[in-house]
């Protein structure tokens, strides 16, 4: 049976895997500030019970070999009631995914989106919110405060097909969903024609 300091062990252990070993090889040099969640932050969409265990979420950023801007969720997976099987291929850990947007140019906006969807997935996953929690080709519509006066309309959900796809934890595996910025014109193909469809479009877009 594990004790209390095993379990201390293991899931710290995940968090500096997460952190400190796959988020570099995956996205480049992560920065040592963690842009957390706060009380104010929860209470500003309504929520009046916080677990503590929620504040320790937040976002972090990493700047690409390309010298892309990356924003990185921090805390989604991590293992909260889960115990140690020594089987981590057949569960998930945490919620079982964390998020990422990329940038051209650093802009704070970022940072306060992924906070946003962070809190509502966080909501979601442990019933708060009666929703199911995001998943690829969903369409996820930011708050009015978020968006006045800039081109950003919603969030795209995405999934790559490379190494940036899933990563395993010693607590269990875990889905890596990118985020897209996309624009109101871009927001209604992908009501009209979905969300997977708008993803093929853009990623022809892309191409040379």
């Amino acid at each position: 049976m594990i004790n209390n300091k095993e379990q201390e062990i293991w899931f710290e252990n995940a968090w500096k895997i997460r952190e400190e070993q796959i988020y570099p090889a995956l996205f480049g040099t992560v920065q040592t500030q963690i842009y957390t969640l706060t009380e104010s932050m929860f209470a500003h969409i309504g929520s009046r019970h916080i677990d503590p265990r929620w504040l320790t979420n937040g976002v972090l950023i990493a700047q690409s070999q390309n010298n892309s801007w990356i924003y990185l969720s921090s805390g989604l997976s991590n293992p909260w009631g889960q115990q140690d099987t020594h089987d981590q291929d057949k569960q998930i850990s945490g919620i079982g995914f964390e998020l990422w947007l990329e940038s051209k140019q650093h802009d704070p906006r970022f940072i306060k989106y992924l906070q946003w969807v962070i809190i509502w997935q966080l909501l979601i996953a442990t019933g708060v919110i009666d929703e199911p929690l995001i998943d690829i080709g969903d369409r996820i519509v930011l708050p009015e405060t978020y968006t006045q006066g800039v081109k950003d309309y919603a969030l795209l959900v995405n999934q790559t097909s490379d190494a940036r796809r899933q990563f395993l934890l010693p607590s269990g595996k875990v889905d890596l969903l990118q985020l897209i910025p996309i624009n109101s014109q871009e927001a209604q193909i992908a009501t009209e024609q979905g969300g997977h469809f708008l993803i093929e479009q853009l990623k022809t877009k892309k191409q040379p």
